[in-house]
């Protein structure tokens, strides 16, 4: 039931513009939606697509508005109407992560063990949390100011490492950094804790990177290990079937 959008991006008079391909298996092949959706080949030059997930129908000059999902996109594979498949399955071709994923592991430290606290809220604050996706191009850009992402927990011990991960647009950093603030509950009172992260990749999050963060919190404040910093894994390559005008 997953569907892609796809876009036809070389020029010749195949043309084909946003058109939703479902997989309905789940089995990494997609075919149009209906007959609406459905890419003909009208020539027998080699045709170039590119693709993303998930599929949105409302695009404004090409591109969707970033709601703190994961966005993936493929682009240069190519196909005909004696070779039909398109396939986004080799290392070019496949689908990439478009956004930065960052994890936080949270663990209590001297004078926070043992002492029944309990997970409050967690802010990152100056960074961007809306954006524009390309579905064309695959680029990503920022929109609005810069704003505090706020995540409060319902009852959450604090007892072992707790993990937390947000997608978030790639993006420059002010200052280079993002401040983070901790907030954890004892007896019904809360306690504030803050710190700056600043990535090693030139003060930036990077698209299709994922930042892992090992936090101690201690009574006395908070450690931050070096960074961890590892290419994010791709998402299913597929093959996407193009129907041939007879």
């Amino acid at each position: 039931g997953d569907a892609i959008g796809v876009n036809v991006t070389s020029t010749g008079n195949t043309t084909g513009d946003n058109k939703k391909y479902v997989t309905t298996n789940g089995d990494g092949t997609f075919e149009a939606a209906d007959n609406n959706n459905i890419i003909y080949f009208k020539d027998n030059k080699e045709t170039t697509f590119s693709a993303y997930y998930p599929y949105s129908k409302f695009l404004t000059d090409g591109k969707m508005n970033w709601n703190m999902a994961e966005v993936l996109f493929a682009s240069g594979a190519t196909a005909s109407k004696a070779s039909p498949i398109v396939n986004f399955t080799d290392i070019e071709h496949r689908f990439k992560h478009c956004m930065s994923l960052v994890e936080f592991k949270i663990k209590p430290g001297q004078g926070v063990k043992y002492n029944n606290y309990k997970f409050n809220s967690l802010n990152m604050k100056g960074i961007f949390t809306s954006g524009k996706f390309d579905t064309r191009t695959g680029s990503v850009e920022t929109a609005g100011d810069r704003a505090t992402l706020t995540r409060v927990f319902n009852d959450v011990p604090f007892e072992s490492e707790e993990s937390f991960a947000y997608i978030m647009l790639p993006q420059s950093l002010e200052s280079n950094k993002m401040d983070i603030e901790i907030y954890l509950l004892l007896n019904d009172s809360e306690v504030k804790y803050t710190t700056p992260i600043t990535p090693s990749t030139n003060g930036q999050f990077e698209g299709g990177k994922k930042y892992t963060y090992n936090i101690t919190v201690k009574n006395t404040g908070i450690t931050i290990e070096k960074a961890n910093i590892v290419p994010w894994e791709n998402g299913d390559s597929s093959d996407l079937d193009a129907d041939i005008a007879l």
